[in-house]
Parts: C-alpha cells; sequence; structure tokens
C-alpha cells in the first residue's frame, strides 16, 4: 500500500510538472468553512466511554496553486482552526464539551473544466493528500452530570485524507477573479470524519 502511494504521488508531481509554465497558471487565497459531520463510535467501558461524537464547523484559510489547460494539477496548504464539539456517553447519555484541535494539511489536486472562458470557469476537482493535528493533547473536562473526564487525542496525529468536488472562479480582468468550491472530505483519522468543506477567495491568474 505505501508503494503504490509513492507511485501515484510520483505520477501525479510529475504529470504536474510537465503542465508548469506551459499553460495558464492560477495562484488563489481563501477562507473555508467546514461542516464535519456526526460520528457514531464503539462504546467500550473505561476506554471509550464517550463515543459519539456532534456534528460540528470549524473555519480556516489556506493557498492553493494550479497549471493546466482543459485539465489542470496543483497544490493546496490548509490551516484549520479550532472548534468545540460534544461527545456523549451512550451509556447514560452524559455528555462534554470539547475542544477540537487545529491542524494544517496539504494536498495535490486534479481537476478538469466543464466551462473555460476568459471571464467563467465552472470545474470538477479532486485531491488528497495528509493532515497533521497540532496541540493534540489529553486535556480534562467536566461532563453534564459532574464527572471529570480525561480525552485523549488520537493514536496518530496523522491523518491521510481525500475530497471530490466542484468550483467556479469568475474573472474580473485578465488577471484577478474570485473563486468559490463545494467538497466532500474524508479524513481517516482513528475516528473517520467526513465533512463539507465549502471555499471562497481571489484568484490570480499568470
Amino acid at each position: 500500500m505505501k508503494n503504490i502511494s509513492k507511485i501515484l504521488t510520483v505520477i501525479l508531481c510529475l504529470a504536474f510538472l510537465t503542465t508548469w509554465g506551459l499553460s495558464t497558471t492560477n495562484i488563489y487565497v481563501f477562507g473555508k468553512g467546514k461542516f464535519n459531520f456526526e460520528t457514531e463510535g464503539d462504546y467500550v467501558e473505561g476506554e471509550n466511554d464517550f463515543s459519539n461524537t456532534a456534528a460540528y464547523n470549524t473555519y480556516g484559510v489556506g493557498v492553493g496553486l494550479v497549471s493546466g489547460g482543459s485539465s489542470f494539477f496543483g497544490i493546496e496548504i490548509h490551516y484549520n482552526m479550532p472548534g468545540t464539539t460534544t461527545l456523549t456517553d451512550t451509556s447514560d447519555n452524559d455528555t462534554v464539551e470539547i475542544d477540537t484541535y487545529q491542524a494544517v494539511a496539504g494536498m495535490l489536486t486534479f481537476g478538469f473544466n466543464i466551462v473555460n472562458s476568459a471571464k467563467l470557469r465552472f470545474y470538477l476537482q479532486l485531491g488528497g493528500g495528509g493532515a497533521y493535528a497540532m496541540g493534540a493533547e489529553t486535556k480534562t473536562y467536566t461532563s453534564s452530570l459532574g464527572f471529570e473526564t480525561l480525552i485523549e487525542p488520537p493514536d496518530t496525529k496523522f491523518a491521510i485524507l481525500g475530497f471530490g468536488g466542484a468550483g467556479v472562479q469568475f474573472f474580473f480582468s485578465e488577471k484577478i477573479g474570485v473563486m468559490g468550491s463545494v467538497r466532500y472530505q474524508y479524513t481517516g483519522y482513528e475516528d473517520a470524519i467526513s465533512s463539507i468543506v465549502a471555499l471562497g477567495g481571489i484568484v490570480f491568474s499568470f
């Protein structure tokens, strides 16, 4: 599996370098909102008491770079701010509100344009990479029933992620425009996270 991942990464990098400098290159700076779906884990007394995680929102910023024509390759770097969510102990419905972790993520992207004019571009895009949780440490919280509860970070702070979605760019001039996109994203921590991610920002074309 690791060898396959390395091969795919090399292929994507070579394809990206092939298009670099031969066609349009865009740099985009964006803000993002991330809606994380509710997850249900396996309750294990004394080990995973608060097994269910409520849906929650987080926000962040990032930068991306793509190069190509009718199809394009690129790279994105994301910073995700921390948020809050509620965990539930399914044995007695006790709940505890916790802080989520800030994270950085990097991914390779690939897409192709459905509409590609001087002013308007509509495209489909997918990508994959990794995310790293920062400041992930064990913290003590007090539950709604008054119990002190230790919440531990995931066993690994690094997770593989992938996404697929659609986006649009509108250009005010030859060099400057705005962009927006909506994606479904999967992040493979110990308890995998499924999310809807919305990006919005400014595009600079070269």
